[in-house]
């Protein structure tokens, strides 16, 4: 027989929260490791103890902060939206079911009432948290860079105007970006989004022509929790800020690495001789496979005297330093004894109309050398999968499911503190599975 059920009635029922969510639920596993009373006091000062409306509580709006991005809610509205009919965020948040959820444009008062400090103050906290928890273990940290779609289109795309010259920026046609020749003209130094003016215009090889940000993240190799996520702009190259955010970490949370991987892009000669100096194991690949191998470096045959800073032909004639410049220094031959060598011939070749030998050592070139000879090895190559698979799963699971991909606000800051709350959700995940 059909059953059919028969519409009672609605009565005012006593509902209780801490029955209906279950034990199971990944909040309540959430809730026993996130404490956030420090935030009362970080945040006093922003506040006025005597004048004004009370605002939302930012216990509150932190904890609203992690539903969203734990969630991967695309936006404020829809943040709010979801409070009002799931008992398990009510229950979280400590609301009970009669109690109004906070307006959406509430919060973004007061994420700008805050700051970025604040922000960055909630990350740090949580991170040393992972750290007495015993999941940030400091032997293996990994740094990488992803681009973040900055929330502008290219139609917002304007060419910036002398600073004599009048008249309104002139607009540049979205379907024109598509155009090669044009897209190369769109640079930073001439273009800019006048809906975030901030961002940059990138256009590389398997991304799409748009307005991006770039996150510098660093994990820790023993359970991938973030360490550092610190935002630029899209064009902003990762070496530019690498040395600045290794020395933030190892200050902040007294870390002692014993090896640091990193991808290509940041293979050059400083950043080998940052981590020499700091006894830090780099396992990071050369950005060219050519470095300290042109055309005039040294070849088989010439030894460098570290003492006199000279080097010896493969023939005993020695080789002394002239003009350095260029990120090199030149070494010649310069007593003419090339013009008797019964050699000459031969160690010329290829060196077009010079009259003597010469070479050209980097700045860097001991740096070279030992990424040279260990880039073949069995180990380093296993380092540099340890890598792709750990901060490159991070990325992915990130913009998966914590909404790392696309920049909800605009500006440097705001981002900032979006990422900053992206890491924090990612990090309360591993802390809730102890």
């Amino acid at each position: 027989m059909q059953g059919r059920r028969r519409p009672r009635p609605v009565h005012p029922v006593v509902i209780d929260l801490e029955q209906l969510v279950p034990r199971s639920h990944r909040l309540r596993r959430v809730d026993s490791v996130l404490d956030l009373r420090f935030v009362y006091s970080l945040t006093k000062p922003l506040y006025s103890a005597r004048m004004g409306r009370a605002s939302i509580d930012p216990v509150m709006f932190f904890k609203m902060e992690v539903v969203k991005y734990l969630y991967g809610i695309k936006s404020n509205r829809q943040l709010c939206e979801d409070i009002q009919v799931n008992l398990a965020f009510r229950w979280f948040l400590r609301l009970a079911v009669d109690e109004q959820v906070p307006d959406h444009s509430s919060l973004s008062k007061v994420r700008d009432r805050l700051g970025e400090d604040v922000f960055r103050a909630v990350f740090e906290r949580i991170v040393i948290q992972c750290q007495k928890a015993g999941l940030v273990k400091g032997n293996q940290m990994i740094t990488d860079a992803t681009l973040i779609s900055a929330n502008a289109a290219n139609k917002s795309l304007v060419e910036r105007t002398p600073k004599r010259s009048r008249g309104r920026p002139r607009k540049v046609s979205a379907v024109a970006l598509n155009d090669i020749p044009v897209k190369k003209k769109v640079k930073k130094e001439t273009h800019f989004s006048k809906t975030d003016p901030d961002a940059s215009f990138v256009s590389r090889s398997g991304k799409p022509a748009r307005f991006y940000y770039k996150s510098h993240c660093t994990i820790d190799g023993a359970h991938k929790v973030i360490t550092d996520c610190h935002v630029t702009t899209g064009s902003t190259h990762e070496c530019t800020v690498l040395t600045d955010r290794v020395d933030y970490q190892l200050k902040r949370f007294h870390i002692k690495p014993k090896e640091w991987l990193a991808d290509a892009g940041y293979g050059h000669g400083p950043t080998y001789r940052f981590f020499r100096k700091r006894k830090i194991t780099t396992y990071i690949p050369l950005r060219d496979n050519k470095l300290g191998k042109g055309k005039f470096s040294p070849t088989r045959g010439f030894v460098y005297d570290h003492k006199n800073d000279v080097y010896r032909c493969p023939y005993g004639y020695t080789l002394t330093p002239h003009k350095p410049s260029n990120g090199f220094t030149r070494y010649v031959i310069t007593g003419g004894e090339c013009k008797t060598c019964p050699f000459r011939s031969s160690c010329l070749k290829g060196h077009g109309k010079i009259k003597s030998r010469r070479v050209q050592r980097s700045f860097y070139q001991e740096e070279f050398d030992r990424v040279h000879r260990r880039r073949t090895t069995k180990q380093f190559k296993g380092k540099l999968r340890q890598r792709a698979w750990k901060i490159e799963g991070t990325f992915g699971e990130d913009k998966s499911n914590h909404d790392l991909g696309r920049a909800q606000c605009r500006g440097l800051a705001k981002v900032q503190s979006q990422v900053y709350m992206i890491a924090v959700a990612h990090n309360l995940k591993r802390l809730a599975k102890l």
